[in-house]
């Protein structure tokens, strides 16, 4: 009989270690998901930025494209009226030079958009993807474009 109460006791410690053990390996497990959350969570959070440049980077060229084709299609607008062109042939640079200047409008209107959202997206996100290159760039994009959009 105290043999087996001496087992017992052997294999209660053991199970009390054994338990002990698992919990601290629980504890280490949720504690390393978390941080592979937060890390996961702060990658999704600079790709988003990334992409909200990215689309504020389009969206500026193509408005300095357009700015450049509504200047030379002027251009040559005016040069047809001074050489005295046919009407028809000035209609139809007239009309090119109409489409011209409306994308702009157009391009001006998804600036705004894309600059408030990459704005909200830096605001929301910022902290987390702190000394990124997405933050920087995201920062650097934001003040070259505000100042086009106060015109």
């Amino acid at each position: 009989a105290g043999r087996d109460s001496h087992d017992i006791k052997i294999k209660t410690g053991v199970m009390t270690r054994v338990k002990k053990e698992l919990v601290m390996y629980q504890k280490e497990v949720t504690s390393e998901g978390a941080k592979l959350q937060a890390m996961h969570d702060a990658g999704r959070d600079s790709h988003d930025i990334k992409i909200k440049t990215g689309v504020m980077t389009r969206v500026k060229k193509e408005l300095v494209m357009y700015q450049k084709e509504v200047t030379s299609e002027g251009a040559k607008l005016q040069a047809m009226h001074d050489a005295g062109r046919d009407s028809h042939d000035i209609k139809q640079q007239d009309q090119v030079l109409g489409e011209s200047t409306m994308m702009i409008g157009d391009c001006k209107t998804r600036m705004e958009n894309a600059f408030n959202d990459l704005l909200a997206a830096v605001d929301e996100h910022g902290a987390d993807a702190a000394e990124s290159a997405e933050l920087a760039a995201a920062k650097a994009i934001l003040d070259e474009v505000e100042p086009m959009l106060e015109l």
